[in-house]
């Protein structure tokens, strides 16, 4: 898979669980974007990375 350069960043987030506010929100921190594309982007990323299963859910006692 070919990641551009957000994606890139988010995935190098995602060494340890991260909600996706706080993506967003790093999105918003490091880029020059607002908060609703970046919450947009980031949702639209994670559901694709779930989709092929690089990615799993975690609630908040660890499961998924």
């Amino acid at each position: 898979y070919v990641l551009n350069e957000t994606g890139e960043y988010l995935w190098s987030l995602l060494d340890s669980p991260q909600t996706a506010g706080d993506l967003a929100r790093n999105l918003t921190l490091t880029f020059e974007t607002t908060a609703g594309r970046a919450q947009t982007d980031v949702e639209v990323f994670l559901a694709a990375l779930r989709d092929i299963g690089a990615v799993r859910e975690v609630t908040d006692a660890g499961t998924a």
